[in-house]
């Protein structure tokens, strides 16, 4: 199958919808700069988070004003880190924080490699502790500190780091025979033995979000594999094992899929949950977006698997998807922005049609009284009440960052730490 890829980014709004979309932005924009004294410091829904948000407007925009909104939350951050020190986490802890601030100066070509060499150092000690990184996933544990790393692959320590995190990946893996990593019908890399990863405390649960569970390896893997753009960050050991580390949790992946009913978002006791709210944390969109990353290391068959997922998933009613909100996390904002991904990782006119309906959707979730809340009017979906959150993952600050993908030519590669982009 030939790949196709739309060559530059190319917004899915326009004209009156793409208005409306800016305003929603400045809105989210005015209400979160007078707020954000009270953030935490986390990437997930903290002052990290939403410096993203204004270091994006001040590169679309030129305003100096939203770079220097972006500079003094990201200085908040790094302030509460220092006075109440966190777990490494990319989304709750420190390496979030120092993520965020590489990627803006990065973005704003004002990188300094050498800036978070401590911290660099600090994940490189978690990662010689075997208690030091609690789990493998995305959120809090291993595969989180190989993004990290992998966006400062041009310092030794970090490079260190990545290779830390392949082995340890390597050496918590449960294997279990399989066949071929390749779907039917299409190209076979080689027969591998499958490869699953599990919670520490939960052995019996398999987890097949890429918030938190086997499709985040993948596409950690994909990135350090032999054969994709990224694999000269990792030592030639690293790039090999990433690869047989990938043939394994491919092919575990795509056994468990099932015509009309997808992928399950974990498998307990050997018993398939069932599927819930689609989104970012959890779905079959994301699942085929890691499946379409892991395909650039050669394997054609994983992206005939991934797009063919994709499409079912985009053609699929909107009232089966149980979004309640507009959230990035688990709302619609998470499925606009994957479908965005998907259609530019394929050129499928589909996908890019799934992607302007979620995003219009999201719109469509803002509240009339967008002045009694500090989140613009968008509103989180909770059992208790409806909240209003400013941050990335459940609030304004992510769905801001969306609607300004949506709108310009800016690429949105904020996403690299959701594993949405990358390689």
């Amino acid at each position: 199958m030939t790949e196709t890829r739309v060559p530059a980014w190319q917004p899915v709004l326009s004209g009156d919808e793409a208005g409306v979309a800016r305003r929603a932005v400045g809105d989210i924009a005015a209400a979160l700069a007078s707020g954000g004294a009270s953030l935490d410091h986390d990437l997930a829904d903290g002052a990290a988070g939403v410096a993203l948000l204004f270091g994006y407007r001040a590169r679309i925009t030129g305003e100096t004003g939203h770079a220097a909104m972006a500079a003094a939350l990201l200085d908040r951050a790094a302030d509460r880190v220092a006075r109440a020190p966190t777990s490494p986490s990319l989304f709750h802890g420190f390496t979030g924080v120092a993520w965020a601030a590489d990627h803006l100066r990065g973005l704003a070509g004002d990188a300094d490699p050498a800036c978070n060499d401590e911290i660099d150092a600090a994940v490189d000690a978690a990662l010689r502790c075997p208690a030091g990184v609690p789990g493998f996933d995305l959120v809090t544990g291993l595969v989180g500190l190989g993004v990290y790393a992998l966006e400062r692959a041009d310092r030794p320590l970090a490079r260190r780091c990545v290779d830390r995190v392949v082995a340890r990946l390597a050496a918590t893996a449960r294997r279990m025979p399989g066949g071929p990593a390749g779907s039917e019908g299409g190209p076979q890399h080689r027969p591998a033995a499958q490869a699953v990863w599990t919670a520490p405390d939960r052995p019996d649960r398999l987890d097949l979000g890429l918030a938190h569970g086997i499709p985040g390896v993948i596409a950690l893997l994909a990135r350090c594999a032999s054969g994709s753009a990224e694999a000269a960050a990792c030592s030639r050991a690293t790039a090999a094992t990433a690869r047989d580390l990938l043939d394994g949790a491919v092919g575990w992946l795509l056994a468990q899929w099932r015509p009309g009913a997808g992928f399950p978002p974990r498998i307990v006791g050997g018993r398939p949950a069932p599927r819930r709210r689609a989104g970012w944390c959890y779905g079959d969109a994301a699942v085929a977006l890691a499946l379409i990353q892991a395909s650039r290391v050669g394997e054609p068959a994983w992206r005939s698997a991934g797009l063919g997922i994709a499409r079912a998933s985009a053609a699929r009613p909107a009232c089966e998807a149980g979004v309640r909100d507009a959230s990035l996390c688990h709302g619609a904002a998470a499925l606009g922005l994957i479908y965005q991904r998907l259609y530019h990782a394929t050129g499928d006119p589909l996908l890019r049609d799934a992607a302007r309906r979620w995003v219009l959707r999201m719109l469509a979730y803002r509240s009339d009284r967008h002045e009694l809340a500090p989140s613009a009017g968008f509103y989180l979906a909770t059992r208790e009440a409806p909240r209003a959150v400013p941050g990335l993952m459940n609030g304004a600050a992510g769905i801001g960052l969306v609607l300004l993908a949506a709108t310009t030519e800016i690429a949105p590669d904020w996403d690299r730490a959701l594993l949405l982009s990358g390689g």
